[in-house]
């Protein structure tokens, strides 16, 4: 097999980023006597009328500056406690 010099720098310049990549989707820590780990599963996109509906629109306001929060959209991490 002939390896390429130009394709051997490609693939060890993402070494390090794949190295870092498990710290980022996975997590665990000790609580008590308990080990709780916790899996990312990327993030999803929902309508923010999916939230801010049923809230009283004058706390609405406050919530969505104080956190500048998008009005059309919001974006959620999903992740799975095991």
């Amino acid at each position: 097999m002939n390896i390429k010099r130009r394709l051997f720098l490609k693939a060890a310049s993402c070494l390090p980023l794949s190295l870092g990549i498990p710290s980022l989707v996975h997590s665990e820590i000790n609580f008590g006597g308990t080990k709780i780990t916790t899996v990312s599963d990327g993030s999803i996109t929902l309508p923010a009328s999916l939230t801010f509906d049923t809230m009283p629109k004058n706390e609405l306001e406050l919530i969505i500056n104080e956190f500048s929060l998008s009005q059309d959209q919001l974006v959620r991490e999903c992740n799975v406690t095991l």
